[in-house]
Order: structure tokens, then sequence, then C-alpha cells
């Protein structure tokens, strides 16, 4: 017996535990990175000496949960523990989860998980005049860096991976994107979501822009609409829990749609 797929979009290694949750609502998930995440092996000057006077700074900020993995990684090879004056922040409560494995306990918004949710943070509310590193990927949004400065931050970046896209063969679209086709997509950025219409665009993966597509908050869901899809349901946030109850409600809704006619 076959179950209506569901495409799994997060980056190569990450889909583990979205993939158990779409089996868990009775459906088969179709595993398709759109991204692969490379550490950086150089970090550019600045970014070394912003390693090396870690102590400098008021707050250390964590984008996401690449960020901590790479980063921590990156900061353990020169601090045996974080400097006890440093405050801490991460974008949600997986990413500080994984930081807790690293001995570090961060402050993080309960319901925005996003740059917007970071800067309502009672923390870094008053942070006129005093340092801030980011921990995050080469490129992304600036809003979270332009809206600290304009607070009065000095504001540094260390950028300690990069987001490449990922590649595949006309066959293997084929066989992700063709008959029979996935029921859903769920998507989680705005640069997966390019790469997603780029590898739609091919000839051998043509339409799907109009297939069910779960993204997580209006942001995206704009990007989505002004790129083409058609069919976009807005997670809460970019949480495997958020985007799944995304996806059941909109199941469920047109289960009870058609029940009703």
């Amino acid at each position: 017996m076959s179950f209506p797929t569901v495409l799994v979009t997060r980056p190569q290694g990450q889909n583990e535990a979205l993939c158990a949750g779409v089996k868990a609502l009775g459906l088969e998930p179709r595993e398709m990175p759109l991204l692969v995440i490379e550490a950086l092996q150089t970090l550019s000057y600045e970014a070394q000496q912003a390693l090396e006077q870690l102590a400098s700074f008021s707050h250390l900020i964590f984008v996401s949960a690449n960020a901590v993995r790479v980063g921590m990684d990156r900061i353990n090879q020169r601090w045996s523990e974080l400097p006890a004056e440093l405050s801490c922040y991460c974008v949600g409560a997986a990413s500080a989860g994984l930081l807790q494995s690293y001995g570090v306990t961060a402050a993080y918004p309960l319901e925005a998980m996003t740059s917007e949710g970071l800067l309502a943070l009672p923390g870094l509310a008053n942070s006129h005049g005093e340092r801030v590193l980011i921990v995050k990927g080469e490129g992304g949004r600036e809003h979270l860096q332009q809206q600290l400065q304009a607070r009065g931050a000095a504001v540094t970046t260390l950028p300690v991976y990069r987001r490449l896209p990922f590649w595949y063969t006309d066959v293997e679209l084929q066989q992700l994107l063709g008959e029979p086709r996935p029921l859903a997509m769920l998507v989680n950025s705005g640069e997966s979501l390019h790469n997603m219409v780029s590898l739609l665009n091919r000839g051998a993966a043509q339409g799907g822009l109009d297939s069910l597509l779960v993204v997580p908050g209006q942001r995206v869901a704009g990007l989505a609409g002004e790129l083409g899809f058609t069919n976009i349901e807005v997670a809460g946030n970019a949480t495997d829990g958020a985007m799944l109850e995304a996806l059941a409600q909109r199941l469920a809704g047109e289960v009870k749609s058609g029940r009703n006619r």
C-alpha cells in the first residue's frame, strides 16, 4: 500500500526527525535536501580577531542550529569555556538544547523564532555601547545586525559556514518531483526556496508551483508568492514541530471540507 508523499528539504544530514514526524502523520517522507552546510576552513582576519577577543564582547548570538554546531567547534578550539560575563542568545529551543550540550545556557524567543524575536528579548533591548558578536553563515539576512547597530551596539559578525545548493541530475529530479507528484513540500528558508524554484524550472521537473508548500513564517511566505507558488501554508516558525503542525492542520482542513461537500 502506498501513501501520499511529502518532500522534506532540510540541509543534508538534518532530515531524520522531520521524516519521522511525517511518517507519524501517516504520510511517506521523500528526502530532498536543498542545501549543503559546509564549514569554512579559513576564517577572515576580522573573524579570527573576534574569536581571540571573545571576552571583550557583552553578547554572543547564534542565528541557527548550524551556527551553534560549527561556531561552538570553532570557539572551543580557542576557549575551554565561554567568558563568564558573556550573555548568549539563540533563535529557538532546538538551538538552545544544542548549546546546552556544550555546557552553554542561552536565552531565546519562545514564539517568534526569528531575528525579530531575538531583537525583542530583554537582554538585547539596551545594547547601546555594547559589543555584540553574531555567529552565522556567509550571506543571509542583515536585519539583526542592522537593528542592533541602530540601537547603538557595536556589532561584529562571525561567519563560520556556507550554504551550497544541493545538485540533482534530471533523472533524480524526475524521481523526486515526477508522478506521482508529492502531496506537499516542507521548505524551511528563503534560500532553500530559491533553490527549489531553480530545480522546478529544470526541464525534467517542470511544474510544482501549485503543490502545497509549507513555509516558516510570513516573510518566507511572501517570498514564495513572489516566486510563483500558489498554495502556501504558513507555519509558526521553522522548527520540526511547527512545520508538522501546519501540515497536519492544513490536511485535516481539506479532509473536513471534502466531507462537508
